[in-house]
C-alpha cells in the first residue's frame, strides 16, 4: 500500500495512540490475541467473513476475493461510519481517529477511505500492527536497570511497589499487567488473563511511558 500523507511510522503512531481514539480494524479473534493497549475493536470483517475472503483468494484469486469482500462490507458501510462518527464526536478535544490492521494494507486503507469520505479525519499506521509489534519487541530487548523486590507470598511486596510509585519511582506491576494472581491472595476479582502476546504489548507499553533514557533511573519490579 502506498504511503498516505496521513500515515505515521509505528513509533510515532504509538506515541499518538496514548492520547487518541485507536481503532483496530482486524477481525475480533486477531484483536483478542493481541492489540495496542486501549485500542477499540472495529472489525471490517468478522472472523467467518475474513475466512470466506481468504478462501476465495486461495482458491480463485485476488480479484474475486476483493469482489467477495466488497459484497460483505457494502451493507455495513453506513453502520461503520456512524459508529466512527460517535467515537470521534465523543472526544473532549477532537483528534483524528487512528487506524491499523495487520500490515497497514487493504483493510485499514478501506476503512480510512470510508471515514474520510464521511468527513472523519484519520491517521494510518505504516506497517500496521506487525510494525507496532516489532517496535514493542525492540523496547523489551533494550537493557534497563531493573531492581527486583523479593520476598515470600503475602509479604507485602505489592504494597512496597505502590509506596515506591507514590514516591514517583519507576515501577512495573508485572502481576497486575498479567492479571496473574497465582497465589491464594490473588485474582480476587477474577479478571481474565491476557494472552502472552497481549502481556508483552502491555509491558512494552508501560516501559515506553517511563524515562526516555533507559538508564536514567532504576525500574522496580516484583519477583
Amino acid at each position: 500500500m502506498a504511503h498516505a500523507e496521513h500515515c505515521m511510522d509505528a513509533e510515532t503512531f504509538l506515541s499518538a495512540a496514548r492520547e487518541s481514539v485507536v481503532l483496530d480494524v482486524r477481525s475480533p479473534s486477531e484483536h483478542a490475541q493481541g492489540h495496542l493497549p486501549g485500542a477499540i475493536s472495529f472489525p471490517l470483517f468478522l472472523d467467518e467473513e475474513r475466512a470466506v475472503v481468504g478462501k476465495t483468494y486461495k482458491q480463485v484469486g485476488q480479484t474475486e476475493a476483493i469482489e467477495t469482500g466488497l459484497g460483505i462490507v457494502g451493507p455495513k458501510l453506513q453502520a461503520l461510519a456512524n459508529r466512527a462518527r460517535e467515537l470521534f464526536d465523543a472526544q473532549a478535544s477532537p483528534k483524528p481517529l487512528l487506524l491499523y490492521c495487520w500490515r497497514g494494507g487493504m483493510r485499514s486503507g478501506s476503512v480510512d477511505w470510508l471515514l474520510r469520505t464521511a468527513g472523519i479525519p484519520t491517521v494510518l499506521c505504516d506497517g500496521g500492527y506487525k510494525a507496532c509489534r516489532s517496535h514493542f519487541i525492540h523496547v523489551l530487548e533494550t537493557p534497563r536497570p531493573y531492581v527486583v523486590v523479593g520476598g515470600m507470598t503475602g509479604s507485602a511486596k505489592t504494597e512496597v511497589l505502590h509506596a515506591l510509585h507514590h514516591q514517583e519511582a519507576q515501577v512495573l506491576d508485572l502481576e497486575g499487567l498479567a492479571k496473574h494472581f497465582g497465589s491464594a491472595f490473588g485474582n480476587l476479582e477474577a479478571h481474565a488473563q491476557p494472552s502472552t502476546e497481549q502481556f508483552t504489548n502491555l509491558l512494552a507499553w508501560q516501559l515506553m511511558a517511563l524515562d526516555k533514557e533507559a538508564t536514567a533511573r532504576p525500574i522496580w519490579v516484583e519477583d
